[in-house]
């Protein structure tokens, strides 16, 4: 039942992109499908989530506007 495991796909891609798999594969001996599950797999652990994403903005949007509005609030203030 170890097929049960995959599921097989249709994938077109442009003949400049085949040729690079095929050379990559090739040159490490392993199969054009290798090469490529290799690179999807490998391209979600170097992603960072999402929300990570968002929150490390939100956080610089937060700094920069408490820089610009501290010298504002010391004038409303005095």
């Amino acid at each position: 039942m170890e097929e049960d495991r995959y599921i097989r796909i249709t994938l077109r891609m442009p003949r400049g992109t085949h040729l690079l798999l095929s050379n990559a594969a090739e040159a490490k001996t392993h199969s054009m499908n290798a090469e490529i599950v290799s690179r999807l797999e490998s391209s979600f652990k170097k992603a960072p989530a999402a929300g990570t994403l968002a929150d490390d903005y939100l956080q610089k949007i937060e700094a920069l506007l408490d820089r610009k509005l501290e010298p504002l609030l010391k004038q409303v203030q005095s």
